[in-house]
């Protein structure tokens, strides 16, 4: 709506100019500023209210290449919202070492304001499942769900894990923490 009207009160201003009727009427109350310069001001001002950014969003993809042939394919995904930062990755791999071998990796990881507050992993060779866990922030502890069982682990906060070496550099971080 606001651009249309942008539209309509430009289209309005160049006529009342090229018909020298009251060149300038819509824009005499504007302190004595040229009716051009006013007109660009408020055009860019709606623009910049217009657009608005909500999220930032990261893809890389990469190709996985054995011996000159590509084998699979990584996707890398981040996208900030906020004080929230989601990453994920994916990869497909097949190829061909005496047998067939294929495999599926899917990882997530949740950050909010910097601090991982839940991040899962799953793991299939050929078929058969070889990792799924989840980690969970909650109470200043990380809950892991691994199948049946389940653990805990006190290094709160976890402020950078595998998956971050995908999307930051590893500068100042003493340690790493790996899902797996």
């Amino acid at each position: 709506m606001i651009p249309v009207f942008i539209i309509w009160f430009i289209r309005r201003y160049r006529q009342s100019r090229n018909s020298n009727k009251n060149p300038g009427i819509v824009f005499k109350k504007l302190k004595g500023k040229p009716p051009h310069i006013s007109g660009i001001l408020l055009l860019i001002t709606t623009l910049f209210l217009a657009a608005k950014v909500n999220s930032q969003n990261k893809s890389l993809n990469y190709q996985i290449i054995r011996n000159g042939n590509n084998v699979g394919a990584l996707r890398f995904s981040e996208t900030k919202n906020g004080g929230m930062d989601y990453l994920n990755m994916e990869s497909d791999v097949k190829t061909r070492f005496i047998f067939t071998i294929t495999a599926h990796a899917r990882e997530d990881a949740v950050y909010y304001n910097g601090i991982l507050q839940r991040s899962s992993i799953y793991r299939q060779l050929n078929g058969n499942e070889k990792a799924n866990k989840q980690h969970e922030a909650d109470n200043r502890q990380y809950i892991i769900h691994a199948g049946n069982k389940a653990g805990v682990t006190k290094n709160y906060p976890i402020t950078y894990n595998m998956l971050s070496l995908y999307s930051r550099e590893p500068e100042n971080i003493n340690k790493v923490y790996s899902d797996n």
